[in-house]
């Protein structure tokens, strides 16, 4: 809960810095409502099971919603990042871009599966939780199929949701943020 904690307002601070609360509300809104979804379906069809001791809000721990929040701003943040370096414009409907969302779409799918991977480890190491499901190639105790598809989903429609309103809105310009070009510039 402090880890997701601390990097949610961290980036909640960098999101409200560079857009708007209320923008930064509507990325928040449909986070929750794909992890909450996705976990949900996870675990009544008994393919995720959390450690029972975790503080929960609709049958999915708190800590797992505020790490699915901070790993999507992140994933955000970053392939946002990866576009200011290139110089490149976020997507618009008005010049009808939609390779070009798709590809980001995807690149945010793949970001999150590479955090989660790694996370998924630790979860399982530590016993938050566990797959119950069986696989031929597993990795680390972990399925690492489906864990990978996982994390693609939640990153693809969890940001995706935020990206298609920005992209139907046409909001094409990224911020000029110092951390953009700290970091990739």
């Amino acid at each position: 809960i402090v880890f997701g904690g601390f990097f949610i307002t961290y980036y909640v601070i960098i999101h409200v810095y560079l857009y708007d609360f209320l923008t930064t509300l509507k990325l928040i809104v449909a986070i929750l409502f794909v992890c909450l979804l996705y976990d949900n379906i996870l675990i009544n069809n008994n393919l995720y099971k959390y450690n029972n001791l975790l503080l929960t809000f609709l049958e999915v721990p708190v800590a797992a919603i505020l790490t699915w929040i901070a790993g999507i701003f992140q994933t955000y943040h970053f392939n946002t990042g990866i576009l200011y370096a290139k110089g490149i414009k976020k997507p618009t409907f008005a010049k009808k871009e939609y390779s070009k969302l798709l590809l980001v779409l995807i690149a945010d799918g793949f970001h999150l599966t590479t955090v989660g991977v790694i996370m998924e480890f630790y979860i399982v190491k530590y016993n938050l939780g566990n797959w119950r499901v069986l696989s031929d190639f597993e990795q680390f105790d972990l399925p690492i199929w489906y864990v990978s598809l996982s994390y693609f989903v939640v990153g693809f429609i969890g940001s995706g949701i935020y990206r298609v309103v920005e992209f139907i809105d046409n909001q094409a310009d990224i911020p000029n943020f110092n951390g953009y070009k700290n970091i990739f510039g």
